[in-house]
């Protein structure tokens, strides 16, 4: 509906500006928020400044809910890798709780609830293709050396000729 170089005045700062500043609204008849994106964010920082009992009720109550982390855990692990929490915990169970690189339990904890990390998924980023579950200093050693087995290789043998 709206093409590029196409103009609309924001209802709060009435400056006209190109519609990209504009965030989506399907409920509005050009399908544009009637504020800019700057006043949008400048009203909802305003709103929680002023209804923080409100905020902190909502947060609560979602967010911070074990059912809704189990959920969006459930949902990025299916996003990302295709994968389902069921299939995730088979695949702990498989390697016993461990890093299949190292073989040490995931070391790395929350800083809020002092809880160790789970381990992270290791997958091909050409293809996509879940491989297996690393503690987070595997994943970012592997991540460091661009996932390339020719750099692995080196490294190793450059580590066992020292």
């Amino acid at each position: 509906m709206n093409r590029v170089g196409d103009m609309k005045t924001c209802s709060r700062c009435h400056v006209t500006q190109v519609v990209a500043v504009f965030g989506s609204n399907a409920a509005r008849p050009d399908g544009l928020d009637e504020q800019c994106r700057p006043c949008r964010a400048a009203y909802g920082r305003e709103w929680r400044a002023a209804h923080p009992e409100t905020r902190a009720r909502y947060v609560a109550t979602t967010r911070s809910h074990p059912e809704f982390k189990e959920k969006a855990r459930a949902y990025a692990l299916s996003r990302a890798f295709g994968l389902t929490v069921a299939g995730y915990n088979n695949m702990v169970l498989t390697q016993c709780g461990l890093c299949a690189i190292c073989g040490k339990a995931e070391t790395r904890v929350h800083k809020a609830t002092g809880e160790p990390f789970r381990l992270t998924v290791h997958h091909n980023h050409e293809t996509g293709r879940v491989i297996a579950l690393l503690c987070a200093a595997c994943n970012t050693g592997m991540g460091q050396l661009g996932d390339s087995p020719a750099l692995m290789r080196r490294a190793a043998d450059i580590h066992e000729d020292r």
